[in-house]
Parts: structure tokens; C-alpha cells; sequence
């Protein structure tokens, strides 16, 4: 009962801090912070997309959000904002699929996106102009996962291309 008891107390006493992440960078940033803070915070968790991220740090539900927002999407107020890097898009290309030599090789064939910065719906609005049959994953792994069941091509952060890479793959 006692060591129960300084348990209770020691995790009452623990600092929380509250950080929300997209999906696709929740592995890094959850794993950085535990290791980073260790026992001397609690680490409270939210993944969800980033603009409902960035309304909670706004509303006070959380502290922290590592997301990915492009320069119009950021609020001229009440945030504070650190660039901790960029990420390029890269052009996943399937073990056994078929690369994308030239852009008027786009012309019908499907490609399957996943933007961390929001503005995916755009995106695919020009992939269609282009010729091709824009796809829509909510999540990096998804992305990868449709591309290698399909053999299609698939334009996400390069970031996440090279976490999930196969043998084979480009």
C-alpha cells in the first residue's frame, strides 16, 4: 500500500504537458519526447490533423503542436511558431511499378497523395488537369500501403517515403 501510495504521489507531482502531432510524424515526435523528458514530464498524447491541432494550442487544451501547415495557414496571433524543418515531396515508386519519366506521363494514371501541409485537395485538383487520377490517403502509411498494393506512384513527404523504403523501392 505504501509504495502504491508513493507512486500516486510521485505521478500527481509530474509535470503533464499536453503535444498533439499529424499521424504520419506521431512515431518521431512521441518517441523524441520520452526520450528527451524522460520521467520528469508526463507526455500527454493527441494525434489528429493539423489545423484542428493548431485550433487546441489556440483554445489552451494543448501545449505544443508539432504540425505541418503551409505559411498561409499559420495564425498571425497567439501561437508562436518554430521552424524545426522542411520536408520535400518525393515520387514513391512501387517495387514493380512503372516511374514517371516526364509530367505528360501522368496522363491517366492514378497517383496517390498524402500532404501533411493541408493543402491536398489543390494538389489533386492540378494532378487532374494534368491528365492523371489523383488518389487521396489521409495518412502517410496509407499512401505507401495503396501504391504497393496497385503498383501505382504515390507523392507524399519524402520523410515518410524513406521511414517505410522496401528493397526495390524508389
Amino acid at each position: 500500500v505504501a509504495a502504491g501510495v508513493a507512486e500516486a504521489h510521485e505521478t500527481a507531482n509530474t509535470p503533464r504537458v499536453a503535444v498533439g502531432t499529424i499521424a504520419s510524424l506521431a512515431p518521431a515526435v512521441f518517441t523524441a519526447l520520452d526520450q528527451r523528458l524522460g520521467s520528469r514530464a508526463q507526455v500527454v498524447q493527441r494525434t489528429d490533423h493539423g489545423r484542428s491541432l493548431l485550433q487546441a494550442v489556440l483554445d489552451g487544451a494543448l501545449d505544443a503542436a508539432v504540425v505541418c501547415l503551409t505559411s498561409d495557414q499559420i495564425p498571425t496571433a497567439g501561437v508562436h511558431r518554430i521552424v524545426l524543418g522542411r520536408d520535400p515531396l518525393a515520387l514513391f515508386v512501387p517495387n514493380g511499378g512503372d516511374s514517371l519519366r516526364a509530367p505528360s506521363r501522368l496522363r491517366n494514371r492514378k497517383l496517390i497523395l498524402n500532404l501533411t501541409s493541408g493543402d491536398v485537395r489543390s494538389f489533386a485538383a492540378r494532378v487532374a488537369r494534368a491528365g492523371g487520377r489523383p488518389r487521396i490517403a489521409q495518412t502517410a502509411q496509407t499512401a505507401l500501403a495503396m501504391a504497393r498494393a496497385s503498383s501505382d506512384l504515390a507523392l507524399l513527404p519524402a520523410s515518410c517515403a524513406r521511414a517505410d523504403q522496401r528493397d526495390g523501392e524508389a
